[in-house]
């Protein structure tokens, strides 16, 4: 099974092999939750470059898991930019 668009991320190793037992490929963030039979939330998270989302646009189902819980949170350039482009006529 393929991610959905926008849904790169690192989960911690701990966390992966839980939901994919295998190790093997990529899962929408609702599959991995589907499998762990709960939510997502920012501890399960690598702490690591791809999950900042300076590279590459981010879900807003994965942005807000990996924002979820966090106490300081740095604002995501690439979105601002999307949310910008689309509200400009």
């Amino acid at each position: 099974m393929d991610t959905c668009h926008y849904e790169y991320y690192m989960l911690k190793h701990v966390v992966w092999a839980q939901a994919n037992p295998a190790i093997d490929g990529m899962l929408c963030i609702g599959c991995v939750e589907q499998r762990l039979g709960r939510k997502l939330n920012a501890s399960d998270f690598m702490d690591c470059e791809l999950n900042e989302g300076r590279w590459h646009a981010q879900s807003a189902r994965l942005l807000h898991r990996i924002k979820r819980y966090k106490r300081r949170e740095k604002p995501n350039p690439i979105a601002v930019w999307f949310d910008e482009a689309r509200s400009s006529p």
